[in-house]
């Protein structure tokens, strides 16, 4: 069990770094970019997994779903949390002479009521959800659980599939939150399944290849299937990029059960998993994604040389990653030490005074 533990907190790592470099792909300008070319190519290979990293802290949760003691307090704690970097991020553009709007402020002081990290807000949804289905979980047998989990993951997947494929209007289309919560079940049954899941390592590997393969065919296979599809639902289908995508489902999910079993190594940086929120929440506050990534990284200068493209589009997402983390570390490790020591110091300071 502690191997796995152990394998899940590099998995959230490893989610972090696709979630970057996802960012790096899709709010980078890349409009002078040809279709037909190595740029072009490269960003599609680098920038698609974004909602697969989210998918796995998703899945992380559900794994851990029926032993979580999760508290309306540890809820709060998690939105003050996001809170302290939101206002945080937006004083120090303030301070840097942006200007911030009554509207903007209003957000970043609540930024998960009002959606400033859209993967936070839904996040939070999910575990205000898992304290009222945990009893459920416990309670209910497994063989039952596994039924109904899976019907109401084919519920919010199957039926818009269909709708689109048969051109039948208003099909039914889970929101986000009900997207979060299916794939949170499912992690929860790969944890009570986990050790029958092992003998069919191979197939789990052969589903996430395929998906892989799916995914960078994805536009021959919108061109060439007999049904006629909205090229607008097109994630539903072929894509890594939409979170309610059935190959991005099939990925994660084979993928995440393939790093359950993967061989254990020593960790040398054992608390570097407990970063991963912080990193979310300092790369992408939107005006630090508005200013590293359109400002700061100026793309243009890189085409057409594509050697250089594809090496800075390699670097530059890994070095806001790295850089990321030690903003993290200096906020949340350091700053607490720093916290408490002013707070000891003016203990004994109060305590001197009042001796005197």
């Amino acid at each position: 069990m502690k191997q796995r533990q152990n394998n899940l907190d590099r998995l959230r790592v490893l989610a972090m770094l696709l979630i970057v470099f996802h960012h790096y792909g899709v709010h980078s300008d890349w409009s002078n970019i040809p279709s037909a070319s190595w740029e072009r190519i490269c960003l599609n290979i680098l920038s698609p997994f974004g909602k697969v990293g989210v998918s796995y802290f998703i899945l992380i949760s559900g794994y851990f779903m029926s032993r979580s003691h999760l508290t309306s307090k540890k809820i709060w704690n998690l939105m003050q949390y996001v809170r302290k970097y939101s206002l945080l991020i937006a004083g120090l553009f303030f301070i840097l002479g942006y200007h911030l709007d009554y509207i903007s402020m209003w957000s970043y002081f609540l930024p998960t009521i009002f959606q400033v990290y859209w993967f936070f807000t839904y996040y939070v949804i999910l575990q205000f959800l898992i304290p009222v289905i945990r009893p459920w979980l416990r309670q209910t047998d497994r063989s039952i659980q596994a039924k109904l989990i899976l019907l109401f993951v084919a519920i919010n997947y199957i039926p818009r599939i269909l709708g689109v494929g048969l051109k039948v209007p208003n099909a039914y289309y889970p929101n986000e939150a009900l997207a979060f919560l299916s794939i949170a079940l499912l992690g929860h049954l790969i944890f009570i399944y986990q050790l029958k899941f092992k003998k069919y390592l191979p197939i789990f590997g052969v589903l996430s290849l395929i998906s892989v393969f799916i995914m960078f065919q994805q536009h021959y296979f919108i061109e060439n299937y007999p049904w006629s599809f909205d090229p607008s639902m097109n994630d539903f289908y072929f894509s890594l990029t939409g979170l309610n995508s059935l190959t991005m489902l099939v990925f994660s999910v084979s993928t995440f059960i393939l790093v359950l079993y993967l061989p254990n190594w020593p960790a040398k940086f054992p608390k570097l998993n407990q970063l991963m929120f912080g990193v979310y929440l300092v790369h992408d506050h939107p005006l630090m994604r508005e200013w590293l990534w359109k400002k700061l990284i100026h793309n243009e200068l890189l085409f057409p040389h594509y050697k250089r493209f594809i090496l800075a589009s390699l670097i530059t997402p890994l070095i806001v990653f790295l850089l990321s983390i030690l903003a993290v570390y200096v906020i949340d490790i350091l700053g607490i030490k720093i916290w408490l020591l002013c707070e000891t110091k003016l203990k004994k300071l109060n305590k001197a005074n009042y001796l005197s």
